[in-house]
């Protein structure tokens, strides 16, 4: 990829796989949130090549943060509905950590949301669980067109 002049991927993908109904599914290492971190990890360690405080390969963006792959009936830019949000977080964050444990630069927003609040624009996911809590401190993007869309 690098050789081609690109430096900067759209990966790795760490959803956490709730229903094989969802248009992503083939994107995800299935529902094993402990394969997907040590994954998440590997994966950005790999791409990066980060080594005297220099990146020599990609930069990854580790996406989509996060949930995308409960949302109700599978749907793609739809909403998980949550009751227990410890287990929610603890089970689909996993990925996220990994790639964090790797340095990763850079971090996309989900376009789907959790109990109908977008996570592209949910502060406390973004601010308070991703950095805080994670210990994120790269920059984050939107999916696709995601803020339009929502306006």
């Amino acid at each position: 990829m690098k050789k081609t002049g690109f430096n900067y991927a759209f990966a790795p993908t760490v959803a956490v796989s709730h229903n094989p109904q969802w248009g992503r599914f083939y994107e995800t290492m299935g529902q094993d949130d402990n394969l997907i971190e040590q994954y998440a990890q590997a994966y950005t360690k790999g791409l990066q090549d980060v080594s005297n405080g220099k990146i020599n390969g990609v930069l990854g963006s580790v996406k989509h943060f996060f949930g995308d792959g409960s949302t109700l009936y599978g749907c793609n830019m739809g909403s998980a509905n949550v009751l227990n949000f410890k287990n929610y977080i603890d089970h689909n964050i996993k990925g996220y950590v990994g790639s964090t444990k790797s340095n990763i630069g850079s971090v996309m927003a989900s376009y789907s949301a959790i109990n109908w609040i977008p996570n592209a624009i949910n502060s406390q996911y973004l601010m308070g669980l991703l950095r805080e809590d994670v210990g994120f401190n790269g920059f984050t993007i939107s999916d696709y067109d995601d803020l339009k869309l929502m306006t």
